[in-house]
């Protein structure tokens, strides 16, 4: 069961930063070659400390190839995070999503987002250059 009070640690760190900025392009993520979640709203996340992530709005996410797992996990700046497992052509991939249902106001444009690790997910960012005559393709992160 997942914590129900989670103090937050913005006060303790102002210098702490996340940011959430709309992508211009398309992001994508697959296993497999099979696109598990594809938008044209994502949000490139940025915080102190740590590797920039792709949020996917939930929205966007083929949910039928996602299944809920009982991990959970506290993040001091975000709040708590549920996990889901991505099965694709009989292959599993455990605990590879994330969202945070409440995240703290600090960073309330993820609400209602869904990430993937790169790591483990194929992640890229399709982005229009020339106007859409010319689309150029990056593994995310950069």
């Amino acid at each position: 069961m997942p914590p129900t009070d989670i103090e937050s640690a913005w006060p303790k760190y102002p210098g702490y930063a996340i940011t959430a900025t709309p992508f211009d392009g398309v992001g994508r993520a697959a296993v497999g070659g099979v696109v598990v979640a594809e938008s044209t709203a994502c949000l490139v996340v940025a915080e102190s400390d740590h590797r920039d992530q792709l949020y996917f709005p939930a929205a966007d996410v083929r949910w039928e190839h996602l299944t809920p797992t009982d991990t959970h996990t506290i993040c001091p700046f975000k709040g708590h995070a549920s996990y889901w497992s991505v099965t694709v052509d009989g292959r599993t991939l455990d605990d590879v999503a994330w969202s945070y249902k409440d995240p703290f106001d600090e960073v309330a444009p993820i609400t209602g987002h869904v990430a993937f690790y790169a790591h483990r997910v194929d992640v890229t960012l399709v982005e229009r250059r020339d106007g859409a005559t010319r689309e150029v393709v990056h593994h995310f992160p950069r």
